[in-house]
């Protein structure tokens, strides 16, 4: 391959990951309104989907949805500006959290 269709691979590859967590985001952002609007719980994992492989997560996630919990993965979690004030805004202003991505309120050793 010439550097110039390496580029234009790489770029393409870019393209369609950039795609690929708007789409997820998007999914997120639809369980997270579907569990508001039935007052359901979802739940978010701090890890990334790679850690839950059956080796490693010991398909922890399977266990969790065949209870009906939709999962959410922090990497793909919605960053939409009026979703995050709707579910972090009072926190962050009582300054019990950063930001809407402070994680140090749940993970105590972040």
């Amino acid at each position: 391959m010439t550097l110039e269709e390496t580029k234009e691979a790489v770029a393409k590859g870019y393209e369609t990951l950039n795609a690929f967590n708007t789409r997820a985001r998007r999914q997120g952002r639809q369980v997270l309104e579907r569990c508001a609007a039935e007052d359901r719980p979802c739940l978010l994992v701090v890890a990334r989907p790679y850690h839950m492989d059956p080796g490693i997560g010991h398909e922890i996630e399977v266990d969790l949805q065949a209870y009906g919990y939709p999962v959410l993965w922090t990497q793909y979690f919605p960053t939409d500006p009026d979703l995050l004030e709707w579910m972090f805004g009072a926190e962050v202003r009582e300054g019990l959290i950063k930001s809407p991505f402070d994680i140090a309120d749940v993970w105590p050793s972040s």
